[in-house]
């Protein structure tokens, strides 16, 4: 194999032929379902009550339905880590901007809310739409009035009865998660929302500064706020505190064990320190709860890969290429697997898949290039290494292949022109001088 860069990694590829030998270790996990539920996507609510002071509602009363409703077994969340999605709230609720900012995450259906202070009580109405290829529609709207600390229960009353319209109706053990109050300190609601305000910017720079500050007051007022807990740790990760935001995740996850956005967490914290142990069984407790992450599944099969258990790997990338074919890291993991496994024509296949799912990874090309030689189909090796050297004239190892395969061929006069082109590529290069 000769791939550097974006092609097969040699050093990787030394070290897993190097443990091939040893003892691979069980590894089990769930499978893809063939059907995936339905994304879910919680925009920014309007404020309508002419209250600045309750502006970090906006992003409170979305965020907290959206974490809510991960406990749907019919629903798949599309946001991030600040639940709402990047950018300024929308302007105007329209069946258009509904449409392109769900099919922006993904998402089969899209909430949007607006919240106003009648009479000192807060009212909420909450729309849901569907979203299809061709727009948006509008599926219901619902409005609730009542004390403030009544938000949670207000947003999951109508939250659940416009999923029931929708026939996304949860199931009581469903319901009862759903149905979990965050905080019963409304205080610590506050600070969490004018932290998540900060940390997001909804359409202005964002402030961390301000964010760490009321998050901190957030969870030290209710020490078991898990979600603020967990929003504290983004706000370390944008600082580069990675110690913290290892911490405060872990915290998160010791408050609710089956709090999934801090257990993604931490699995990425242990992909990137190497800590390959604990990302595996943290990686492998993930896909108990969602066995469609896709990006999960990659991130255990490398490191699955990486600790030498092959078959694993084989077995996750296999399935992640299955729902997902253009996976291309998935696909140059692969690449390794049948490496190591010295599956000549399997990896021969994968190559040519990488290659076409990325025409510029000229190192792809030439490891297909040998693929093809160790496989006798030296009309394809000339072939792939004629489109190398064609695209990068300077190409010295494409270059002598050529002259090689053409030598052995008996192609003399064609050996030497490629042996010539070397050359001229490399006049350093002793081995083409030799040739000649």
């Amino acid at each position: 194999m000769t791939g550097t860069g974006r092609g097969v990694n040699f050093c990787r590829l030394i070290a897993a032929l190097a443990v091939l030998g040893e003892l691979t270790l069980a590894h089990s996990s769930p499978d893809i379902p063939k059907t995936l539920p339905d994304g879910y996507l919680v925009l920014p609510f309007e404020n309508q009550s002419g209250v600045t002071g309750l502006d970090w509602m906006r992003a409170a009363l979305p965020a907290a339905l959206a974490e809510k409703l991960e406990a749907h077994p019919a629903l798949r969340p599309t946001h991030g880590p600040m639940i709402l999605p990047p950018g300024p709230p929308l302007s105007e609720v329209t069946e258009e901007e509904v449409r392109k900012r769900g099919s922006q995450a993904d998402a089969k259906w899209v909430f949007t809310g607006a919240f106003s202070r009648p009479q000192w009580k807060l009212e909420i109405t909450l729309s849901l739409w569907s979203v299809e290829a061709g727009g948006a529609a509008l599926v219901g709207k619902r409005t609730e009035r009542g004390e403030f600390p009544r938000a949670f229960e207000m947003l999951d009353s109508m939250a659940l009865d416009l999923l029931g319209t929708a026939g996304r109706r949860a199931a009581p053990a469903a319901i009862e998660k759903i149905q979990r109050v965050p905080t019963k300190d409304f205080y610590s609601f506050t600070l969490f929302g004018r932290g998540l305000t900060a940390a997001h910017g909804l359409g202005k720079p964002p402030d961390l500064a301000k964010a760490e500050k009321d998050l901190s007051k957030a969870v030290f007022i209710d020490p078991k706020y898990a979600e603020a807990h967990r929003l504290l740790a983004v706000v370390y990760d944008q600082k580069g505190e990675e110690a913290k935001a290892r911490g405060r995740r872990a915290f998160s996850l010791d408050v609710r064990p089956d709090y999934y956005m801090p257990l993604v967490g931490l699995v990425r914290s242990a992909f990137a320190a190497k800590d390959r142990e604990e990302g595996i069984a943290l990686a492998g407790r993930a896909l108990v709860l969602r066995p469609w992450d896709m990006e999960v599944r990659y991130l255990l099969a490398e490191m699955l890969l990486e600790e030498g258990n092959v078959d694993g790997a084989h077995l996750e990338l296999t399935r992640l290429v299955a729902v997902k074919p253009d996976h291309i890291q998935a696909r140059r993991a692969l690449v390794l697997v049948h490496a190591t496994k010295g599956a000549s024509q399997d990896l021969a296949e994968e190559l040519e898949v990488v290659t076409r799912l990325d025409p510029t990874d000229e190192a792809a090309k030439l490891d297909l290039g040998a693929a093809y030689v160790a496989l006798g189909k030296d009309s394809q090796a000339i072939s792939i290494y004629e489109t190398v050297a064609r695209d990068n004239p300077k190409q010295i190892l494409a270059l002598k292949l050529l002259g090689d395969l053409h030598k052995q061929r008996g192609d003399l006069h064609r050996a030497i022109d490629y042996y010539e082109k070397a050359l001229v590529a490399n006049r350093n290069d002793p081995r083409p001088y030799f040739l000649l």
